[in-house]
């Protein structure tokens, strides 16, 4: 997985899988070197054969072939991963993860927990898939159900309701687990890429798939669709304590155990993602715990948001509330330009927005907000906070 490099294949490739180990399974996460395709297999505590796991903890490392050929005695530390035989022991030591690797685990449990299961294929069916995958599936290729499983046409069809995934090709990946395949769930994701779950006997296989092999879950900005401008520091201190004595959970049950709703706890939760404490498993619809060997980062895009913010005023034109949000409109000064923005806000997420940049224009909300709805958002919150009445137009 970490060897592979869909786009401009002549440049580096990283070797540093992200492990954590659970009382119940070990996860190991990647990207592929060009940061199209994100990796997990979670393994199941009856994978290592009577080992106990006894100690919880993240680490990254660079795993040599013979790591690999004897993970069943394998044993995270904190700094470093070891593995003691019979004739030797091998020490591999924390090496730094890669930046666009850090820029595209911060964003990514934003992304998947908007995941919706469109397939799930027994094993026959998955096998005849895989199988049939060439590496001419390099461009967009449409997956129609048939009675006989899905079928990979080159263009639509207006007969069936299928499915766009641009890069197939990349789901080579999985072919080496054909033998030991159970079962294959597809999900789609609301920026248009995918999520393949592979089930085997003691693991399962999490492939993520960008919308297209150009573009990498490095540059993705989903979690800045529920982050308003300052989170309530107490609330996500207290947050912050908590998750890593649940291990994983789900929004209802954090929520009921905070005793608030899920729309207060879901921009928590994005905060602490971004801060590499939370990942998410789109299977159990839950959240995990573990903690990224780096400092946190906060995204760039935040940053210019807030420095606009500090370098203009932002002219709303347009503020409205309910009791589920806010829509508001107005002109945010940006670097070289004016900019008109108008949004909507719905139970914390950013519902509807649009912008007259050009990066709004490339991209719309398919990779999230661009910097100026950001600023727009914090200077509608801050006036909604100052003058809480139902509708307001400013100039």
């Amino acid at each position: 997985m970490v060897q592979a490099r869909f786009y401009r294949p002549d440049l580096w490739r990283y070797l540093d899988p992200v492990i954590t180990a659970e009382p119940e399974q070990v996860r190991m996460e990647c990207f592929s070197s060009c940061c199209s395709v994100y990796g997990r297999v979670d393994f199941a505590a009856a994978a290592f054969d009577g080992y106990a796991l006894l100690q919880r903890g993240t680490t990254n490392v660079n795993l040599n072939p013979a790591f690999i050929q004897g993970l069943q005695q394998l044993s995270p530390g904190q700094r470093s991963v070891q593995l003691s035989t019979a004739d030797q022991r091998l020490k591999e030591d924390k090496v730094k993860l890669p930046t666009r690797w850090l820029k595209a685990f911060l964003p990514a449990e934003a992304l998947w927990r908007e995941a919706s299961c469109w397939q799930n294929l027994h094993a026959l069916q998955a096998r005849q898939l895989l199988t049939r995958l060439s590496g001419k599936d390099d461009g967009l290729r449409y997956l129609t159900p048939t009675p006989q499983g899905l079928q990979v046409l080159n263009t639509h069809s207006h007969r069936a309701e299928g499915l766009a995934v641009a890069g197939l090709q990349r789901l080579k990946l999985l072919k080496p687990l054909l033998p030991h395949l159970q079962s294959l769930a597809i999900y789609t994701l609301p920026a248009q890429g995918t999520v393949w779950v592979a089930q085997l006997p003691q693991a399962r296989v999490t492939l993520a798939l960008s919308a297209s092999v150009k573009h990498g879950f490095s540059g993705e900005g989903e979690a800045l669709r529920s982050l308003s401008a300052q989170p309530d520091a107490e609330a996500l201190a207290f947050v912050r304590q908590i998750v890593p004595g649940l291990v994983r959970f789900t929004l209802a049950e954090l929520a009921h155990y905070l005793e608030t709703s899920p729309e207060t706890v879901l921009p928590l939760l994005d905060t602490l993602a971004m801060d590499g404490l939370l990942g998410y498993d789109v299977t159990e619809q839950a959240w995990f715990y573990r903690v990224l060997p780096f400092a946190a980062q906060v995204p760039l895009r935040l940053q210019n948001a807030r420095a606009l913010l500090a370098q203009h005023p932002v002219a709303l034109e347009q503020l409205q509330l309910s009791d589920n949000g806010l829509q508001a409109s107005g002109w945010v000064q940006g670097t070289q330009a004016r900019y008109y923005g108008q949004l909507e806000i719905r139970a914390g997420q950013l519902h509807s927005g649009s912008c007259t940049c050009q990066w709004y224009r490339q991209h719309q909300l398919q990779r999230g907000p661009c910097k100026h709805l950001l600023a727009l958002r914090f200077a509608a919150e801050a006036a909604a906070a100052s003058e809480p009445s139902e509708s307001q137009c400013l100039e």
